[in-house]
Parts: C-alpha cells; structure tokens; sequence
C-alpha cells in the first residue's frame, strides 16, 4: 500500500468516528502493522488536517476502490466468521447511543454538590479573571475546605475529599501560601488533603495528560485544580476550536478516570465583558463558570457565579486578600482570603448587620456601658472573652470556629463604622447612633 492509499484510509476513520480520538487510535494500531511505520508522530497532523477535507473519504468509497479489505483491519469487535464486519461495525457504533424517554429522566436524582450549590459533581468548571483579581487565592482557598471539610462562606462542604493544585504557574509561590493560609486560619497543613503538582506537563499532549491521570488517580482526588488553563496547555492555540477541544477532551478524560471535578483557572481577554480569553466555545464546554472582579478604588474583590447548569446563577461572594506576614525579619508576606459579610456587595444594605455582627456589637456595647460612656474604649481581648463564654462550643470533633466567627464580625464591624479598632482597643463608630440604627431589643 502506497502512502495515498494508507492517508485514504485514514481519511475514511476520521469520517466514520468523527475525528474522535479513538479513531486515531485505531489508525495508528492499524499502521503498526506496515514495516514503514515511524510513530504515532507521523499520524496525528495529517489526522487534524482531515477537518477540512472538502470531499470525505468514507468506508464505502475505500470498500469500492479496494483501497484497503477488511482483512487488513485490527478485529476488534469480535464478530463472529463469515459475518460482515463493516455491518457489525456499524451496529457497534448504532449500539454506543441509547435514547431515554423523558419520564425516566424526570425521575432520576438531583444532580450532586462537592460543594453545596456552588461546585457541582461534574467534568469541568472554570474560574476566570483578570491578572491581579485574586482567582487563583480563591480558587486555593476553596481547594482547601473540600480537602477539610471547612465550610466556605456559607456553603458546607457536601463531599470532602483530596484535592490537587496542577502548579503550571508559580508554583514556587504555593509554599508561601500555604504557609500563609495555615497561620490565618490555625490550621495544620499535615491535617489536610491537599496535593501538589509541580512537574510542567501539557494537557494539549495525550501522552502527557495520561501519564499524569494515572499519577493523579492513585490519590482518588474530589478535585482537580489547574493553574492556569494556558500554563498547562503548551504549544495550544487559545483561540482554535480544535486545539482547545483538544485540552478540554484531555480534561475530561482525567475526571473519567479520577471522578473529580476539573477546575481550570483562566484569564478574560483584553474585552473583560467577554468573559474567557480565547475560544468562544470554553464557556460553553464546563457546567459552571466563576467570575472574579476587583473593582477599582476598592480593597474588595467579587466572585460571581456567571454559569451554573445544575443550579442557580447570579450569586457572589465578597472578599479581600488578608496580608500575612510569615518572616517580619525577611520581609516574606503572602495573601489569604477574608471572607466578607454578603452585605459588603449591596451599598444600600451595607448599614444592616447579621446576626454574628449583633451580636458582637450587643457585646461592644454593653462593655462599653460599664464603663463611663459610650466614648470611652475597650480592649479587643475583652470582647473576646465576653463573646467566647457566651456562644456554644461547637460538638465533639467539630472544629472550633468561634474566635474566627468573633474576628470576622468586628472586622465587618469597623469597615462599616459602628466600632473603631485602633492598637489593640475597640470603642463606639461614627456610624452608630444609638437605637435607631441598631436596635437593641433585636439582639
């Protein structure tokens, strides 16, 4: 068989599987029959090729011109001597696809949360935003409560389990990370599940993806970070349908085989109202998308939940990148998330407080008032300890959320002006003014 004969051949598999895959697979298993053959190199370009091939070669023009028999062919359907295995082949692929009535679907479960109404048990979900937004610190922090169960925000963590961060970018950035979020949050990192990938892979290379799959299974990971989808996609063109499909269909293959969800950080394009940089089709490919903002003149960073095929779209989250100082001598800092109140996003509702912010607030006051007057100030430590012995502990096993809940609210608290924290002393804000504001019969 000459090289035309052997390309014709090829041509006809490409039509007949779609271009999937697995059709070059079984193109090239077929070649290594032949004593001329070098490598699957040689197949994959004339393969992506084949999608503009105006008049397509199909297995009946290759049957009638006796370019290649059936016998020529890998048996890889089993069928039966004397059958017709270009029938059977057919029947194989009639067989791939069964259709359900819609009654049976109707019945079926509702779809399932790693994430209570946030990630959903799926291939691929995306997070985007411009460079500097803060993705890649809320992509982390939220790896870290599916790898401890921590709730985030207001979402509970529905499935914990291990979670890898693929470091294609700044890797050596997530040692200062870590460290960071373990002191901010009192967390040891050895308690978590929390696995790094350094080694620089491209997920536009099969052999590549494949090799790392099967690292990546041996830990049964909830949840597979990318950072970023461009690092970890070399030598792919952002903007080509076939090379991103190409990525995604690598991404998809690395949740069949692992179960988890497939996180891919990406950057927006020069037109951030367009969402995701390159192929318009990304958007489409993952069941949701999260969008991070860092609006200017603000300490505040919003991610929004812009695609969610299995719930409701719409909903954001308030946050600012905490400063940690890890060596005062060295000067080594990093960021961690600080989840804001949800009432930061609405400017018109940023005076109402939540029951955690009340309540403190209540304690503020009422310490205040043993003193002389509502001028005078208290120390942090005091509000502390009134609040501690006042709120539950949390049940046996459970982790001690309390001094963080406390925290959070005197933070909300002095960003909003009822208290003024100043070295370590708290006293009344600027925006108090007495029960009008903040009724103290509802605390």
């Amino acid at each position: 068989m000459n090289r035309d004969e052997w390309v014709r051949v090829g041509m006809a598999i490409h039509h007949e599987t779609g271009g999937d895959l697995a059709g070059l697979d079984l193109w090239d298993e077929w070649s290594q029959s032949s004593d001329k053959y070098t490598g699957r190199g040689d197949l994959e370009a004339p393969w992506r090729s084949f999608h503009d091939t105006p008049n397509a070669i199909t297995v009946g023009s290759l049957r009638q011109g006796a370019v290649a028999s059936p016998d020529e062919f890998p048996d890889l359907t089993e069928v039966p001597e004397g059958d017709d295995p270009w029938a059977a082949a057919a029947a194989q692929r009639k067989a791939r696809f069964t259709l359900v009535h819609v009654s049976k679907v109707a019945q079926r479960d509702p779809p399932e949360w790693i994430v209570e109404d946030l990630l959903p048990e799926a291939d691929l979900a995306m997070m985007i935003g411009a460079p500097g937004a803060g993705k890649s610190f809320a992509a982390l922090d939220l790896g870290f409560s599916v790898s401890t169960g921590f709730t985030w925000f207001n979402k509970k963590v529905k499935k914990p389990g291990p979670v890898v961060w693929i470091a294609a970018e700044a890797a050596g950035a997530m040692r200062n990370r870590a460290r960071a979020y373990a002191q901010a949050r009192g967390v040891n990192l050895e308690t978590t599940d929390l696995h790094i990938l350094e080694e620089t892979f491209s997920l536009m290379d099969g052999e590549d993806a494949s090799a790392a799959t099967e690292a990546l299974a041996a830990i049964k990971p909830r949840l597979i970070i990318v950072d970023t989808l461009a690092s970890a996609s070399g030598g792919a063109n952002e903007n080509s349908g076939e090379d991103m499909n190409k990525v995604l269909d690598n991404c998809r293959k690395m949740h069949a085989v692992t179960g988890a969800l497939v996180l891919l950080i990406h950057h927006v394009g020069k037109d951030a109202s367009r969402g995701a940089r390159g192929w318009s089709g990304l958007h489409a490919a993952v069941r949701a998308e999260f969008y991070v903002t860092h609006p200017e003149d603000s300490a505040i960073r919003i991610m929004q939940v812009t695609k969610q095929s299995d719930g409701i779209e719409g909903e954001k989250f308030a946050f600012r990148l905490q400063i940690v100082t890890l060596d005062m001598h060295e000067n080594v800092t990093s960021c961690v998330v600080e989840q804001l109140d949800e009432a930061m996003l609405n400017p018109s509702t940023a005076s109402k407080l939540g029951a955690d912010q009340k309540f403190v607030f209540k304690a503020v006051y009422d310490l205040i008032g043993e003193l002389s007057g509502t001028g005078d100030a208290i120390k942090i430590q005091e509000v502390y300890d009134s609040v501690l012995i006042q709120l539950p502990p949390p049940p046996e096993g459970k982790r001690d959320r309390r001094a963080e809940i406390i925290q959070r609210a005197l933070r909300a608290l002095h960003e909003r002006g009822f208290i003024t924290i100043n070295d370590g002393s708290v006293s009344l804000g600027s925006a108090f003014n007495g029960d009008e504001e903040i009724p103290m019969s509802e605390m």
